[in-house]
């Protein structure tokens, strides 16, 4: 039995139970049939001391008819009593013939004949009677009556009782047997039942320990399995399916077994490569660059030399920033191609971070040998690379330290390699640099991307004003905000130094943040205290008209300063608004919508797209300097200012010049139509102070400019029709 399988086992607990069932079904139909009997037999019986109860009941009516028409004289009364027991008569006749005698034994069959010759006999004398008392009443007819009907009526009344005394025994007997007839095939029905009930339980229980046992150890093994344990090795017993499902679980352990040691070989092996390799370009990354150079060092002599190279991709990032990541991307895996196909196998080549990669070149080669390979990576690079419809021009800087002269560890070659590579960026860029020990200009480089982190904190920058004049009237109407900073040591920063510092070291958004508030501030202490209100103009990075949040930094500015938003100027660059257009646009139109003016600083010198004036919400054009300072040795140059003024005036902005030093270039823009003028000819940058104190005269430049202002002229419009 323990063999059995499931099947089997299921087929015999429902057997039996069917087989139960149909026993206790046909007790069933059994008992029902013995109980209708009884009912009928006992409805009959019931009938049938009804039927003696109404014959005796009429006869006995009759026999009273009889006699009282014995003693009656009245005719008419006598035919009324003789018409009523004819009547009973006819039902006497009627109920013994629908007699049902299917209980009579022969005895009784016998008995209820008798009784009814005693009827008939009974109703031929009652008829001579009858016959007798029509015709005369006398003493006679009724001694008759007395003496030989009653009698009979008597005896007749008798055999009635005894027959109906012997039918009751006869209907008690019999229901008293079917009665028990009934009670023994309820019992067996209830034994039946409950043998039914017994045997389903205990092949149920039997048929569920014996799945349950082997079902457990199916979720036994299930369970080691989803906590990692892939050897386990199921032990089902008994049922047939389940030592066949026991069977194939170990089998699919087993092979789960095996598919996960080979995908933790194949994640082991991907992992060690990622974390020696450079995912983007599949080049050896830092951590196998660190390896492979301190294996060189350790194995080093008196006469091993090697040289480590530091690569930067030079303007990468302005690529990247403006074609996209994806873009630049492909663009490293481009690169990093080149330089596998146009150097040796045995050098080794690793992707260092971002665009920069390092090279080392083996003791094999000389200092000549190291440089005509730099060489040959910078010209690889001259060939354009074609990236979707884009062909890109780059180049690379290369800086060089070689092993034991220009460090004697890793940190040391690496970060004397990487100096050099940054004079070769200082000094023209696609250009390799050997390692000198004299770069003060590196030195300071590195020390000012240091100070520069903690200057704001420390508040060594400041501002300075050059005022913006409106060359009709002498007037001054705006100024520009200049940051400077006056380092603690080094003394005072250029601009032109610390800001392209600043935007690759990403502090540049705090800076310009600073540079924003404190001049709303300034300005807002100049309208305090009574002075003409000008536009103060804010230059602004690419970096900060990329931030999302940078409408809202603005708003926060003017909240705080609580400066009017048409004193305040923003100026951006032709590049500027080149990078991510759509994006730019929505973010001046935002701007513009708050009262702020937009200024298109240094316009001519970039890309000079005109179709962005149109799209743009810029109000404020700056010509550039270089095309001022032109105009009184150039005509090419006084024709460009004076079509750029032109053109703006049509698209209702205003013209401000930068960079007018001399007072020719000034005379020439007030000619042209130019409405402002920033340069040295007015003033140089200033102090908040002394601007403050120069905005108190009214039109502090109108005795300047007067020699050379026109005299008004009256225009006469004639119409030619």
């Amino acid at each position: 039995m323990k063999n059995w399988s499931v099947r089997k086992r299921l087929c015999i607990c429902f057997s039996t139970a069917a087989t139960m069932i149909a026993i206790v079904g046909l007790l069933g139909i059994l008992s029902c049939y013995r109980l209708q009997v009884l009912a009928e037999y006992s409805h009959r019986s019931q009938l049938q001391t009804q039927d003696f109860q109404e014959i005796r009941m009429q006869l006995r009516q009759v026999n009273a008819n009889t006699l009282e028409m014995i003693l009656s004289t009245d005719v008419r009364h006598r035919n009324a009593l003789e018409t009523d027991s004819q009547q009973r008569i006819e039902r006497i006749h009627a109920i013994i013939q629908k007699f049902d005698y299917i209980d009579f034994n022969p005895e009784m069959m016998e008995e209820f004949t008798d009784c009814n010759l005693k009827l008939e006999e009974y109703l031929q004398k009652r008829d001579v009677v009858v016959a007798k008392g029509n015709n005369t009443l006398s003493y006679q007819v009724y001694e008759f009556f007395l003496s030989d009907i009653q009698p009979l009526v008597y005896q007749l009344f008798d055999k009635q009782d005894h027959l109906g005394y012997r039918l009751d025994q006869i209907t008690y007997g019999t229901f008293e047997a079917n009665s028990k007839s009934a009670g023994t095939l309820f019992v067996l029905l209830s034994f039946v039942l409950l043998v039914t009930l017994v045997s389903f339980v205990y092949l149920g229980r039997w048929t569920y320990r014996s799945i349950m046992l082997s079902l457990r150890e199916v979720i036994r093994g299930a369970e080691q399995i989803s906590q990692g344990h892939f050897n386990i090795q199921l032990e089902v017993q008994g049922d047939h399916e389940f030592q066949l499902i026991g069977d194939q679980f170990n089998w699919m352990a087993r092979q789960i077994e095996q598919i996960v040691n080979g995908i933790q070989e194949e994640a082991e092996e991907q992992i060690q490569y990622l974390v020696f390799h450079d995912e983007l370009t599949g080049l050896p990354n830092r951590r196998s660059f660190n390896k492979e150079c301190h294996a060189l060092i350790e194995q080093a002599d008196s006469n091993f030399q090697f040289a480590v190279m530091f690569m930067d991709v030079d303007r990468f990032k302005s690529v990247n920033d403006s074609l996209g990541h994806a873009v630049g991307d492909r663009l490293l895996r481009m690169i990093s191609d080149r330089l596998k196909s146009c150097l040796p196998e045995d050098h080794f080549i690793a992707r260092w971070g971002g665009d920069e990669f390092t090279l080392l070149l083996s003791s094999k080669n000389s200092q000549e040998r190291y440089e005509i390979t730099a060489n040959k990576i910078v010209n690889s690079m001259k060939d354009p690379l074609t990236i979707d419809t884009f062909d890109l021009h780059v180049s690379v800087s290369i800086g060089i330290a070689i092993y034991p002269e220009d460090g004697g560890d890793m940190d040391t070659l690496l970060r004397n390699a990487d100096q050099a590579m940054y004079q070769a960026k200082e000094t023209g860029k696609n250009k390799y640099q050997l390692y000198q020990s004299n770069y003060d200009q590196l030195t300071r480089r590195l020390k000012l991307e240091n100070d520069l982190q903690c200057a704001l904190e420390r508040k060594e920058f400041y501002l300075v004003y050059q005022p913006q004049v409106d060359i009709s009237t002498g007037r001054i109407v705006g100024a520009e905000a200049l940051i400077r900073w006056n380092h603690s040591t080094m003394g005072i920063i250029p601009p032109d130094e610390f800001i392209p510092i600043a935007e690759d070291i990403g502090c540049i958004t705090a800076i310009g943040e600073w540079v924003m508030r404190e001049a709303c501030t300034q300005n807002v202490c100049w309208i305090d205290l009574g002075l003409t209100p000008i536009c103060v103009s804010v230059n602004l990075s690419a970096r900060q008209l990329q931030q999302e949040r940078f409408v809202e930094t603005v708003c926060d500015i003017l909240a705080e300063t609580n400066l009017d938003p048409n004193f305040l100027r923003l100026e951006i660059t032709e590049s500027m608004m080149m990078q991510n257009t759509a994006a730019s646009i929505r973010t001046l139109h935002k701007l513009r919508g708050l009262g702020v003016s937009l200024a298109i600083d240094d316009f001519g010198k970039g890309y000079s797209s005109l179709s962005y004036l149109k799209d743009f919400p810029v109000n404020v054009l700056k010509i550039d300097r270089s095309f001022i300072q032109g105009m009184t040795q150039n005509d090419y140059d006084k024709a460009i200012v004076s079509s750029i003024i032109t053109l703006a005036h049509n698209l209702k902005i205003k013209v401000v010049a930068e960079g007018a030093e001399m007072i020719e270039e000034v005379v020439c823009l007030l000619h042209y139509g130019c409405d402002e003028v920033q340069g040295y000819s007015f003033s140089k940058p200033m102090l908040a102070e002394d601007l403050g104190e120069l905005l108190r005269i009214d039109d502090p430049y109108k005795a300047q400019l007067e020699p050379w202002t026109y005299e008004p002229r009256s225009v006469l419009l004639v119409d030619n029709k």
